[in-house]
């Protein structure tokens, strides 16, 4: 769909076991969307670059969904000069809901948090998110 515009990596530290760890399915999938479509799908200047990376973390699971496309302001500024303001995308929001409900018996609730990226001349360089979830298990 995008012209293979941009590279992707999995990488998954050796303590992440994928039989034992439980994932609620397309937990993933909005900031992936998000990280494709409105980072990476508008970056002009050099190869794209879609990371995924997976570690236990303070006794629960910590993905990284990060890409080095245009940010999180220049995307919002694309999208309004496209005039796709009117939409609003409700996946970050269902998502939120999803972790709270797969967090409801852990002693710490799940959480996601969105952080901007930027390179030593302090322009925008792309988009971390990282997603944790509690347990063992998780």
């Amino acid at each position: 769909r995008h012209g293979h515009s941009f590279d992707y990596a999995f990488k998954v530290a050796d303590d992440v076991f994928p039989n034992d760890t439980d994932l609620p399915s397309m937990m993933l999938q909005p900031f992936v969307e998000n990280a494709v479509l409105h980072g990476l799908a508008h970056k002009k200047d050099g190869r794209g670059l879609l990371t995924i990376r997976c570690a236990r973390r303070d006794e629960g699971l910590l993905i990284e969904i990060t890409d080095n496309g245009v940010g999180r302001q220049r995307a919002a500024e694309l999208k309004n000069e496209l005039r796709r303001a009117h939409h609003r995308s409700a996946g970050l929001e269902i998502t939120a809901r999803r972790l709270a409900l797969f967090s409801e018996n852990a002693d710490t609730p799940a959480n996601y948090q969105i952080v901007d990226l930027y390179d030593a001349a302090g322009q925008a360089a792309g988009t971390r998110v990282e997603v944790w979830l509690p347990g063992e298990g998780a």
